[in-house]
């Protein structure tokens, strides 16, 4: 298992199959800038790659998170 970056304590799996292939699974990913998380760990590559996607296509505006954030916690 290796850090995904997304919340804390998440991560995504790489398995090496009886045959050598690679398999990789994740939930969500987390960006590679952000206040609280670490950045999610790379990986070189797999034969297979299973991610969920439900916000795959959202771009995150960080001035905007981080406004957000701070507000909430004001």
């Amino acid at each position: 298992m290796r850090r995904a970056g997304h919340i804390l304590g998440s991560a995504w799996t790489e398995a090496t199959l009886d045959d050598g292939r690679t398999l990789v699974h994740t939930g969500d990913l987390g960006r590679p800038v952000h206040p609280i998380p670490c950045p999610p760990e790379p990986f070189d590559g797999a034969d297979t790659l299973l991610v969920e996607s439900t916000y795959g296509n959202r771009r995150h505006d960080d001035a905007t998170t981080l406004e957000t954030m701070a507000g909430r916690l004001r």
